[in-house]
């Protein structure tokens, strides 16, 4: 006997119930994530034009040496937080616009919500990705670094001793090249991948 032939009136009232409450808190909890991602971008700004600001007022370059690694911090938490939303969006759209909903209606080739369903297929697909917002981010880190690099090794060497501005020079580069590495990985789990095709086998052995 299938699901839906076994389910009564208020066994799917229940459920619906259930999945909308679902719904609305994944719904929320992609808001917070939008609003993250915008808070931590203006806090990146702000904190890389004040080190900016002091370091033209003092006239120590050295202080532009700490930009990439601000950056850096902030872009992995932004490409964390689209990480997390992606996989929000994929479980709603997969799970519950098409499986649990018109399940309950007995509708199974109707989308009675089909918001992430959109997103997914027409405003996040992986060439809008590809295209735009990771190159924009990576190519910004890697400019930073290279604009702060070159304004700490001639600070050094106008400021200090060859051997001293070497080894600030070198240590440097290979500090502030980790840094842009590590910002422009790739999260084990940006790469997109089925939700799940079956809800109901979820933690069946």
């Amino acid at each position: 006997m299938s699901i839906k032939a076994s389910m009564t009136e208020d066994e799917k009232k229940r459920a619906l119930d259930a999945t909308i409450a679902e719904y609305e808190d994944l719904r929320d909890e992609i808001k917070r994530r939008i609003d993250q991602r915008t808070h931590i971008t203006e806090l990146m700004i702000t904190i890389d034009s004040t080190l900016a600001g002091v370091a033209v007022y003092t006239g120590n370059w050295l202080v532009l040496g700490v930009l990439p690694f601000v950056s850096a911090f902030c872009l992995l938490n932004i490409k964390a937080s689209y990480v997390v939303h992606r996989r929000l969006t994929q479980y709603i759209s997969e799970i519950i616009e098409r499986q649990k909903l018109p399940l309950i209606f007995s509708e199974s080739n109707r989308l009675w919500l089909s918001w992430e369903t959109f997103y997914r297929e027409r405003l996040a697909g992986p060439h809008r990705q590809r295209g735009t917002r990771r190159p924009m981010n990576d190519t910004f880190e890697l400019a930073l670094f290279i604009i702060c690099c070159t304004a700490v090794i001639l600070y050094s060497f106008v400021h200090f001793d060859q051997p001293v501005a070497i080894a600030i020079s070198l240590v440097y580069t290979i500090l502030g090249s980790i840094a842009v590495k590590v910002a422009r990985m790739i999260d084990p789990y940006e790469v997109d991948s089925s939700v799940g095709h079956d809800w109901q086998s979820l933690g069946r052995p």
